[in-house]
């Protein structure tokens, strides 16, 4: 919509030029000779505006397309001026004066009421100079007028695009600037006065903006970087642009806080402003420390032998706190004293690498019985000393200040961590928790043995597991093969040896036999046997199932493992079972036959080893029965529909020959 106003507004400001300047043209009486050529002229021009007309408004929002028109319509305008007759220098005084006016106004309003006062009072000179009488000079006063609209609207336009565009610029310089990552502080040059801060900087300073407005930046510098923040604002009044990799800030609640600075000086006509972008550290140096203790924790975890890693350890922690000397005191919690395994750097007398020295009034059991931390500086080693005379030996050896860190493992202090250094009041609070960070990684690296040795069992559990995998494979294949040999055939007798050698492959047996239920008689048939034999039960044999154990698998439809060490333990329910055991048997499985919800048989398999199965091999064998079950029933009704047809026949015969009789 703003863009099919914009067009109609200029398409209607053309109009009214080109009827003024067609009037000029055709009443003017100057150069245009024939007539023809003027009305040529003018119907181009108003040619111009209706293909104008014809154009998408938005391409009037173009600023290639509007000014263009601008530039065209003013040749034109100057031309039909030209050619309308001699024009008198005022008359282009006042038209271009006109333009200037239009180019220099910042009211539109403004421009009409000075265009109207210009026109009168051109018309007044005209009528002084006797003029006003030709119809083609009056004519003049509403040109002078209408062009004045015209190239006013185009200057409006124009500015207001410009304040537009504006605005936009100063709003997303103002929503960067805001929310910048980087804290933005805008001094004034060369005062290095506070004029303008984003929110970062009041989130890391404290400060609310109001408060640091108008403050002197080098205000927020602690004592001891005031003098580096001096030599860092002096190189940035030389070159206009300085950088300073760390220095300190003091926060509104005077808390130190590490910043990287830059500064660039911004020059905006007769003032200059300076752009300081500080970054907070912080993260920086907590990256810093997470990587040294990566590091530490590479090293300690390198090897099983602790004392390999000593040193490599120790040379890494001094790059995270500095100090002179590092110590482990490995406590001995039955005999109630520490050893000292390793020493850095400097060796103390009584405090050697390998000294062995008696837990009772020292550092190292207070720490041990209070779990924590002890930070000992120069101000207090007097008091310290005459807690823990133990330590006097290092106080005489130059050391100021001590870290001492309870190393833990499974809830117990197993060692203490000693850091020594001989400056005075070197470590503050900040280092005792980098430190018990250090203890930390430490003391995993001393319990790295029994790590180890749960490592090897889940190794070996590991190794349990695939093995399991593989023979569940191996079950699945034989399983497979021994279904397609009982199902390659109705003649269940061809294939059982083809079945039994892959049951072979999954349970160790001296005997296999097949015995088939007659329910109505209470006995079963051997079908099929294997393997060491011995009296009433070879193929064919029938024995009882009462006092079997066929009858205990058809009363529960589950597998039953029998291994007896005696005989005496088959008498009564399992007496049948007696001759097996004196065959020299002594592991006995035996698994029901199930097709469509019927015991229609029994599988046994026999062993000599005593002990010689488990309940995995009783699994086994109940998938087998289960697989082979469907098989031998599918055989039995063949074998049934076999018989019954041998029976028709035989009955057809004897009435055939009872006929011929």
């Amino acid at each position: 919509m703003r863009e099919e106003s914009r067009k109609k507004v200029v398409l209607l400001l053309r109009w009214m030029v080109i009827i003024v300047t067609s009037y000029l043209i055709l009443f003017g009486r100057g150069r245009v000779a024939d007539l023809g050529l003027g009305q040529a002229f003018i119907l181009a021009y108003v040619l111009s505006n209706i293909i104008l007309s014809f154009l998408p408004g938005a391409w009037f929002s173009n600023p290639k397309l509007f000014y263009s028109l601008v530039v065209f319509d003013t040749a034109i305008v100057s031309l039909g001026m030209y050619l309308s007759e001699n024009v008198t220098t005022d008359f282009y005084l006042v038209f271009f004066l006109i333009i200037i006016f239009a180019s220099m106004s910042r009211n539109y309003r403004l421009l009409i009421a000075i265009s109207g006062i210009t026109a009168c009072l051109y018309g007044a000179l005209l009528f002084s100079w006797g003029l006003l009488h030709s119809e083609h000079l009056i004519m003049r006063i509403p040109f002078i007028f209408i062009m004045a609209g015209f190239y006013g609207y185009i200057v409006q336009t124009f500015m207001k695009e410009k304040q537009q565009q504006l605005a936009i610029s100063e709003d997303k310089y103002r929503g960067l600037f805001e929310n910048a990552h980087d804290g933005i502080i805008i001094l004034r040059d060369p005062q290095f006065l506070i004029a303008d801060i984003n929110q970062e900087v009041k989130r890391l300073t404290g400060y609310e903006k109001e408060e640091l407005l108008q403050k002197d930046f080098i205000d927020l510098f602690g004592p001891g970087a005031k003098e580096k923040a001096q030599v860092f604002f002096e190189e940035a009044l030389q070159t206009g642009e300085a950088r300073i990799d760390s220095i300190s800030l003091l926060t509104k609640d005077d808390a130190p806080l590490d910043v990287d600075l830059s500064l660039k000086r911004i020059d905006l006509g007769h003032e200059s402003f300076c752009q300081v972008i500080l970054r907070d550290l912080t993260n920086l140096r907590i990256a810093q420390e997470n990587a040294i203790m990566a590091e530490i924790g590479q090293i300690v975890s390198s090897t099983l032998n602790i004392e390999e890693v000593y040193e490599r350890f120790a040379e890494t922690v001094r790059k995270l706190i500095p100090c002179d000397r590092i110590a482990i005191n490995v406590i001995n919690h039955q005999d109630q004293t520490f050893t000292i395994p390793y020493v850095h750097r400097v060796d103390v007398a009584g405090r050697k690498m390998g000294d062995v020295i008696p837990l009772a009034g020292t550092a190292a059991q207070w720490v041990m019985q209070h779990r924590s931390s002890m930070l000992i500086l120069e101000e207090n080693w007097e008091e310290v000393i005459g807690r823990f005379p133990g330590l006097l030996p290092l106080f005489k050896a130059g050391f100021r200040s001590m870290m001492l860190i309870p190393l833990i493992s499974k809830d117990q202090v197993i060692a203490v961590l000693n850091l020594q250094t001989f400056k005075k009041n070197a470590y503050t609070e900040a280092d005792l928790k980098l430190a018990e960070r250090v203890g930390t990684q430490i003391a995993g690296a001393i319990t790295n043995v029994l790590l180890f040795l749960e490592r090897k069992q889940v190794e070996e559990a590991l190794r349990r597991s695939e093995e399991e995998a593989r023979r569940l494979v191996q079950e699945n294949a034989v399983m497979a093969e021994i279904g397609r040999i009982i199902s390659s055939t109705l003649n269940i007798e061809e294939v059982y040896e083809g079945f039994a050698a892959e049951a072979r492959k999954l349970i160790p047996f001296d005997r296999i036999m097949v015995a088939l239920n007659n329910p109505e008689e209470g006995t079963a048939t051997v079908t099929y046997a294997s393997g060491l034999e011995f009296e009433g039960r070879r193929i064919g044999d029938v024995f009882p199932i009462p006092q079997s154990g066929n009858e205990e698998v058809m009363r529960t439809r589950r597998g039953l493992l029998i291994q007896p060490e005696a005989v005496e333990e088959l008498e009564g329910r399992f007496s049948r079972l007696i001759s097996t055991f004196k065959a020299g048997l002594r592991s006995m499985m035996t698994v029901p036959l199930i097709s469509r919800d019927q015991v229609i048989g029994v599988l046994h398999l026999r062993y000599k080893k005593s002990k010689g199965y488990n309940d995995q091999n009783l699994r086994l064998a109940e998938r087998i029965a289960a697989q082979i079950a469907g098989g031998i029933a599918n055989a039995q009704l063949f074998n049934e529909r076999k018989r019954a047809e041998e029976q028709i026949r035989k009955l057809n015969v004897e009435l055939e020959r009872q006929s011929t009789n």
